[in-house]
């Protein structure tokens, strides 16, 4: 799985100037070296440009990598909104995005994932496009809380769902998240009122489409 990851980050890896500085600048400032892969970051980008997608939410901000990545695949017009726990990442990421030229374009919600659905829910506001990549034990209830806030043919895309691969291969030594993404995954798979697959790239990417 590494190799895989490391040659088609080689090939199709988000390897521009902006995008280096955002990664270099999220290690320089100490945060945790969890963002997407560049070769993720790309497929978040072609993901979202091909749903014309035009309101996108995203369930962890870290840095704003993803979130470049994200903004990247939406018209001029569409807009970010980006939830996230961590209020010095936050603003972190909405520095970031603003040196990149979107300033204007994202919205933060600072605090826990599930008040912050509950609240843009009351608010009544809807999304076509939602990333999820925060704690990991949360991510069914995510998935929930996005549906609410979908609109029809909406795509919701999820990080980490591999585990590092231990959710498919016992010789793995499991992590933390492990028995979440077992769960998770076997769960969506079951769902019938849903279509999903799992796309193995990176750390793997659970895709769920919504009914049109």
């Amino acid at each position: 799985m590494k190799a895989m990851n490391d040659y088609t980050n080689r090939l199709f890896g988000t390897n521009d100037a902006t995008s280096r500085a955002i990664l270099q600048a999220i290690e320089d400032e100490g945060l945790p070296q969890i963002s997407v892969s560049p070769a993720a970051a790309r497929w978040l980008t072609m993901l979202v440009s091909m749903t014309g997608a035009e309101r996108v939410l995203e369930i962890g901000a870290l840095g704003g990598y993803s979130g470049l990545a994200l903004l990247r695949g939406l018209p001029s017009t569409g807009t970010l909104t980006s939830l996230e726990l961590n209020e010095s990442y936050a603003h972190l990421a909405k520095h970031h995005l603003e040196e990149a030229g979107f300033q204007g374009r994202v919205s933060y919600e600072i605090g826990d994932a599930m008040t912050s659905l509950a609240e843009l829910d009351a608010r009544g506001e809807t999304y076509d496009f939602f990333f999820i990549d925060a704690n990991k034990d949360g991510y069914a209830d995510y998935v929930e809380g996005a549906m609410r806030l979908a609109r029809p043919g909406a795509l919701i895309v999820l990080d980490n769902v591999f585990a590092g691969g231990s959710v498919y291969d016992d010789r793995i030594e499991a992590k933390t998240s492990t028995p979440f993404m077992k769960r998770l995954n076997a769960m969506i798979a079951s769902r019938t009122d849903v279509r999903a697959n799992l796309l193995p790239i990176g750390d793997g990417f659970l895709v769920i489409e919504l009914p049109q």
